[in-house]
């Protein structure tokens, strides 16, 4: 399960505000980290997650529970939410932490049944695709930065 945006942000202004600014010595430094705080506490209620991520995540979790509902001869779920995928990211997210959950007491359910079945398969490998994009999403953390305090290619 991903965090919300306003989580994220929330966590970020608050180290900031714990783990840096107490360190930081120098007053332009401190200066330019306070502007980033008051930045992200302007743009907090503005921005959101991208939707077209959210609304793909949303319909291959939908798929992959049809698809093991129906090799476990498990009646469909809930009914179809497709005015959900209009919605805007935060009601996508609810519904993709949702499936997240009913995917998880599924994956239990058929894994009882039959550990080796083509149901666990489905649930199994839906969970480990979605893991897959968002490695491919996420950008490659900053070791060197982190370890030595240089700013070498930062854009990448």
């Amino acid at each position: 399960m991903i965090a919300s945006l306003e989580r994220v942000l929330q966590g970020i202004v608050a180290t900031l505000r714990t783990d840096v600014i107490p360190k930081v010595a120098d007053d332009y430094a401190r200066g330019q980290v306070v502007g980033v705080i008051d930045l992200l506490n302007n743009i907090a209620a503005r921005v959101e997650w991208a939707r077209e991520p959210l609304v793909e995540a949303v319909r291959e979790r939908r798929e992959a529970l049809a698809r093991a509902r129906d090799l476990l001869s498990l009646p469909s779920g809930s009914s179809d939410q497709s005015p959900l995928m209009q919605g805007n990211s935060p009601a996508l997210v609810v519904e993709r932490d949702r499936l997240d959950a009913e995917i998880a007491d599924l994956l239990a359910q058929a894994y009882r049944r039959a550990p080796d079945s083509e149901a666990v398969r489905v649930l199994r490998k839906q969970i480990h695709d979605d893991m897959v994009r968002e490695m491919a999403m996420s950008r490659k953390p900053l070791f060197a930065e982190m370890t030595n305090g240089g700013s070498r290619d930062r854009d990448n």
